[in-house]
């Protein structure tokens, strides 16, 4: 029973401390007189949009390399050297 009431207790608290915490922070309950003085909602400011045009980037090279294989089981490269 003790445990039940300590839950309710402490949910009571947590519940009080949100509450205040929020109204602090200006997001509680509008007071209904404050509602009339509001006028209409500010204007929005003017937007400039500047575009700016790159370059496309230059299209993919295509690479070949021919492989030819001895009989003895290494490979030579077309492309002239190197110990792959």
């Amino acid at each position: 029973m003790r445990h039940r009431l300590a839950l309710v207790v402490g949910s009571l608290a947590a519940a009080g401390t949100l509450a205040f915490a929020l109204s602090a922070a200006g997001f509680g309950p509008a007071d209904p007189s404050l509602a009339s003085s509001v006028g209409a909602p500010a204007p929005t400011p003017q937007v400039q949009i500047d575009t700016i045009y790159v370059p496309a980037p230059a299209p993919p090279q295509t690479v070949t390399v021919h492989r030819v294989v001895t009989s003895d089981g290494e490979q030579e490269s077309g492309e002239g050297g190197g110990d792959d």
